[in-house]
């Protein structure tokens, strides 16, 4: 690092600034059009994306920065001679933050040029709160293994030491998403076309409930906080909006991990992050499965998947 800053000081500055970047947002003038097909973008991704990059451009010597992956706008160069390349995803949930309900998030993660995570920020949104109130923001820093948080209004950043409960799946509500993934990552092997139904339907039938609220990484922030029991994802291309929230979720001591392969590498494909592949995990699978390890829920998922 080229400053007397921590790294954790770092991500706690650049935490509080984006979300304050974000609360000047006005939900009266955003547009909207449809992405990849399904997807939602608005002219706040594109304008927070632009912020959080200006951001990330006044701090590049303080975090040694070599430039910048957007979700909506690709890879950014900012210097030769950086160490780290943060990936930014402006708005995780927008059908969420459209209709001013649940959570989305902000993310920013930094890895090095061998795809491993070094540090990161996640701002969760609580859509529900107006848009200039700033208790709606929950800001988490992550750094050397360390995770700190603050709410709202809280003064000053706080260790995460989340407690994880003893509990069993038929008491749990646990978030699945992308049941439809098949369709464009497995190169027309139709073997995998019923997964989503198959887990939709064993969900439903051996917990509480099967739910989706639009946002991965800030439902990998509710199992986290003991609000959901899981969180499964099938999409294994997926990687801005989760590799911070992920890392939490590790540290904080849950289970994390693939559905479709074993380990919980989610290191990133430098070149392909480049070349803007369809893929860019370096093992190509960003499947995820995120629960409370009472639950026992990736063994099971992957058994019932064979």
């Amino acid at each position: 690092m080229k400053t007397t800053m921590t790294k954790m000081e770092l991500m706690k500055d650049l935490g509080g600034l984006i979300a304050m970047t974000h609360v000047g947002d006005s939900l009266g003038t955003f547009t909207q059009e449809v992405k990849n097909g399904t997807g939602v973008v608005t002219s706040v991704d594109l304008e927070n994306e632009k912020a959080i990059i200006e951001i990330l451009k006044s701090y590049e010597d303080e975090l040694s920065l070599s430039g910048v992956y957007g979700e909506e706008t690709g890879y950014n160069v900012f210097s030769e001679n950086g160490d780290l390349i943060a990936l930014v995803d402006p708005i995780d949930g927008t059908r969420a933050f459209v209709m001013e309900l649940f959570y989305s998030s902000i993310s920013v993660a930094f890895v090095d040029f061998d795809g491993e995570f070094d540090s990161g920020l996640l701002v969760l949104v609580n859509n529900q709160k107006p848009v200039y109130d700033f208790s709606r923001y929950t800001i988490f820093a992550v750094a050397d293994g360390e995770v700190m948080f603050k709410e709202g209004d809280m003064e000053e950043f706080v260790p995460l030491t989340p407690e994880i409960r003893e509990t069993e799946l038929h008491k749990e509500c646990v978030s699945f998403s992308n049941l439809m993934s098949h369709a464009r990552q497995w190169n027309g092997d139709l073997s995998h076309a019923l997964d989503g139904g198959r887990v939709y339907a064993w969900l439903k039938s051996h917990s509480r409930g099967a739910i989706s609220l639009y946002s991965g990484a800030a439902e990998i922030i509710m199992v986290v906080s003991g609000r959901l029991g899981g969180f499964v994802s099938l999409d294994k291309w997926d990687i801005t909006s989760h590799l911070v929230a992920l890392e939490i979720a590790k540290i904080a001591g849950f289970e994390v991990g693939h559905v479709y392969s074993d380990g919980q590498c989610f290191d990133i494909d430098i070149d392909a992050l480049f070349n803007n592949s369809a893929n860019k995990f370096l093992f190509k699978d960003g499947s995820v499965i995120v629960a409370n390890p009472a639950l026992d829920l990736r063994h099971q998922i992957q058994e019932l998947l064979g």
